[in-house]
């Protein structure tokens, strides 16, 4: 077990910045200590043994190391680090590079209510969009959108009350995980492939997939995958074929018969329908 202790080590080719969120109307009551982005590489090493404070720490990009009493655990994207006031730890990078944001929060009945019983490390489909505020947050100089900004960031922490449970989490990971196949509908997905990614069992998936979108894994592909393809018809040029291809048939027969059974028009006239002054 690696030893716990008060550590600052952060290398030159590390960017960490601090962001000033005082003095913010719209984050008035949440009660935070600090936050800030960081985009890490090379060497860093931060540890905390009695930090007054709550911290959370949203892994966007790359992997690190956490450790703390309970034990070392890597932590890849799209997972959020929840440490109670007064929990050791060492946060280490791991990997080439790791992008994170973090928040520090005051010992209040807010977050202490919230703190109790979340998971050390969870699934997390906001941390690109909480990074990307806050960067926002941090460059922007008009003052209208830095308030906008600040705005959204106070909706992803109103998020976090409703993220604890078993339920919530596994949603999560469904997001997460058609948000990936939206980037890349072109794959050849079979309901393996995704259960691998997700790590359930064939059964499990499907149930949760009813439970959450209203229709099974495959039929969800359908529909991400017919969105984009009549998208593509009315604001493209592409041929069929072409698009075809783009959403994941090989086959421009079998996609069209999909895209008639889906929409109730071939691609070709649900096209020049798209398209009629």
């Amino acid at each position: 077990m690696i030893d716990l202790e008060e550590i600052l080590d952060i290398g030159p080719q590390c960017r960490d910045i601090h962001v000033n969120l005082a003095h913010s109307a719209e984050l008035e009551g949440f009660h935070i200590q600090g936050a800030g982005v960081s985009d890490l590489a090379g060497n860093y090493k931060v540890g905390r043994t009695n930090n007054e404070c709550h911290t959370l720490v949203y892994s966007v990009e790359g992997e690190g190391v956490l450790y703390t009493q309970k034990g070392e655990f890597r932590v890849g994207k799209n997972r959020l680090i929840t440490l109670p006031a007064g929990t050791p730890f060492l946060l280490q990078l791991q990997a080439s590079s790791w992008t994170t944001t973090f928040f520090e929060l005051l010992d209040c009945a807010r977050w202490r209510d919230y703190i109790t019983g979340c998971p050390l490390i969870e699934y997390n489909a906001n941390t690109y969009s909480v990074y990307h505020t806050l960067n926002l947050i941090c460059y922007e100089k008009n003052t209208e959108r830095r308030s906008l900004a600040m705005h959204q960031l106070a909706l992803y922490l109103e998020d976090l009350t409703a993220t604890c449970g078993t339920e919530k989490v596994e949603h999560l990971r469904l997001e997460i995980l058609f948000r990936d196949i939206e980037k890349r509908l072109h794959y050849s997905w079979n309901i393996k492939k995704m259960c691998d990614i997700v790590h359930y069992s064939a059964p499990h998936f499907h149930r949760l997939c009813v439970q959450h979108f209203g229709r099974s894994p495959l039929q969800h592909l359908i529909c991400l995958r017919m969105e984009r393809a009549q998208y593509l018809l009315a604001n493209t040029n592409w041929s069929i074929e072409q698009i075809a291809g783009y959403v994941g048939y090989q086959d421009v027969f079998n996609f069209s018969k999909r895209f008639k059974k889906s929409l109730g028009l071939p691609p070709g006239k649900f096209r020049r329908e798209m398209r009629a002054p």
